[in-house]
């Protein structure tokens, strides 16, 4: 077979073309790259360009007598070729530290299946080709640990049991946020993660879904009403909806959880507190209200409270100083409910005492009963009073 004319220059001219392709911007495609070895009576198929593009990479790149390297990225429709400069250049503008950082973001968006693995090929592979020659081993190290861990497996296993003790949430929802977390996972341990996962779990099949949350803290970011519907259970588990059934119309000021539950912070004008609390688990046909909440609603919101501390703000109760006290077995107790920088004293009699401002509902009671006879109130006298005639009435029903 006769010899195709002009084959000694060919991969010369290859080399002239891609060193005039400056930056990806300039990159040309294969079929670009013969089309104009064409234009010159130089005939190329597609194999034998890359297969000389290939030896030119690997003796220009490599060799300090030129000022330039050839660069190939892949892309979904083909390689894209074009040149760098080996030194004088500005680069990406980013450093190596940089591109270690986004290498390693593109890594974990993978992980959590927030980017497509040829998606993130190609995006890596950018990142590498616009680092100089000297910094592309150590980048190409980084982006090839695709299945590094983001979490340590402790700290996995704690957000997995947070995700699946909230009952407020699905539980195909909780399962999607659990398996994004055993993905971030050391690999070792994602198969332990995923057996664990269920041992201890309120998520039931009629929780809410994140869109319905985010909806709900949307509409409380644009200080706007929800309608929503709201119910209880009776002894049949059926539920008895509130309002005769008609929608109730909200002022939401904050979403908080306490024991497990997620609770909406509304506005209310009929309460000590102005505010009144509903279950999120209970309310159902969620709308937002293009209407703005009230003034008055808005100072509720504003006030520097902390809405999320103790069980005993989930009910609009009276807030009170009260002090308290109880024997050393209940010291780490009052520590977990009040938080550890609590000011306790010791009495004279041995015993200790501390003052918090309480707001008297149903959980603080709970909460005070199940300590028995380990810790008392000693002051408002009215509470004292109160708490003398509900256990006086728990002794008369048995």
């Amino acid at each position: 077979m006769p010899r195709e004319k002009n084959q000694k220059i060919k991969i010369v001219r290859i080399c002239d073309l891609l060193r005039n392709a400056r930056g990806i911007d300039n990159a040309l495609t294969t079929a670009g790259l013969i089309s104009m070895l064409a234009d010159e009576d130089i005939p190329c198929d597609r194999r034998t360009l890359a297969d000389n593009i290939k030896v030119l990479e690997n003796y220009i790149n490599e060799n300090d007598e030129y000022d330039f390297s050839i660069c190939e990225t892949p892309t979904p429709k083909g390689k894209l070729y074009y040149s760098e400069n080996k030194s004088g250049e500005k680069h990406s503008g980013f450093t190596e530290n940089d591109l270690i950082e986004l290498i390693k973001g593109i890594n974990a968006l993978s992980l959590t299946e927030g980017l497509p693995t040829d998606k993130a090929s190609v995006l890596k592979t950018r990142l590498i080709d616009s680092a100089p020659q000297s910094s592309r081993k150590k980048l190409s190290e980084y982006a090839d640990d695709d299945n590094d861990s983001l979490l340590d497996t402790v700290s996995a296993q704690i957000i997995i049991d947070s995700i699946n003790s909230i009952s407020v949430i699905d539980r195909n929802t909780a399962d999607r946020i659990s398996n994004i977390i055993i993905r971030l996972a050391d690999a070792s341990d994602r198969e332990e993660l995923a057996k664990e996962k269920s041992l201890y779990r309120k998520n039931t099949g009629k929780g809410k879904s994140l869109y319905e949350l985010d909806a709900i803290r949307r509409t409380i970011s644009e200080g706007k009403k929800l309608s929503f519907l709201y119910f209880s259970l009776d002894e049949k588990s059926d539920r008895i909806y509130h309002n005769n059934g008609e929608p109730i119309i909200a002022q939401p000021l904050h979403m908080v959880q306490s024991d497990d539950n997620y609770y909406l912070v509304c506005y209310s004008d009929s309460t000590e507190t102005n505010t009144k609390n509903y279950r999120v688990d209970r309310m159902e046909e969620i709308l937002r209200i293009n209407e703005d909440i009230s003034p008055e609603a808005i100072d509720v919101r504003s006030r520097e409270k902390d809405y999320a501390f103790g069980v005993f703000r989930m009910y609009s109760g009276k807030e009170i100083a009260v002090t308290l006290s109880f024997e050393d077995n209940i010291i780490g107790h009052i520590f977990d409910k009040f938080g550890e920088e609590a000011h306790i004293i010791r009495t004279p009699d041995g015993k200790c005492q501390t003052t918090q401002s309480i707001q008297i509902s149903p959980p603080f009671w709970g909460w005070l009963f199940q300590f028995g006879s380990a810790i008392k109130i000693l002051f408002p006298d009215e509470l004292v009073g109160e708490y003398k005639e509900r256990l006086n009435r728990i002794l008369n029903s048995i």
